[in-house]
């Protein structure tokens, strides 16, 4: 498996393109149902998918990114007061995020161990190292 890929996330890679400016992972979801975060009940009715996009860590001195195809499910249960969610990755990304939890967590230990302004020179120099 891709380190970049917990092996519990459930994701299936599905291409990998590799450029000299950037790296780019399509991903979708293994799980046939998802359960509503409300009520709990498993469902596999699709309501419809969409394309959510996010960055990593870098791969070898190259910005990555992960698009996932994820879906938005129907929930059945007709005591739930939420009719349609999204499928949940929290291995990988946590709610609305785009950056991963690895890019976040890195960017988070800069912060802390050298401050703001420190830590934003630091991370501006890696960025302009990758870009090059």
């Amino acid at each position: 498996m891709l380190p970049i890929l917990p092996s519990d996330a459930g994701l299936r890679l599905d291409c990998v393109e590799m450029n000299d400016v950037l790296v780019t992972f399509s991903l979708s979801p293994l799980a046939l149902a998802a359960a509503c975060p409300d009520c709990g009940q498993e469902t596999g009715y699709i309501h419809s998918r969409y394309t959510r996009t996010a960055r990593d860590l870098p791969i070898q001195g190259r910005p990555v990114r992960l698009y996932l195809t994820v879906r938005r499910f129907f929930c059945r249960n007709a005591d739930c007061l939420r009719r349609v969610f999204c499928e949940p990755i929290p291995q990988l990304l946590a709610k609305h995020a785009h950056s991963t939890t690895r890019l976040a967590d890195a960017h988070r230990t800069i912060g802390l161990a050298l401050g703001g302004e420190p830590g934003a020179r630091l991370a501006g120099k890696q960025k302009r190292r990758l870009e090059r």
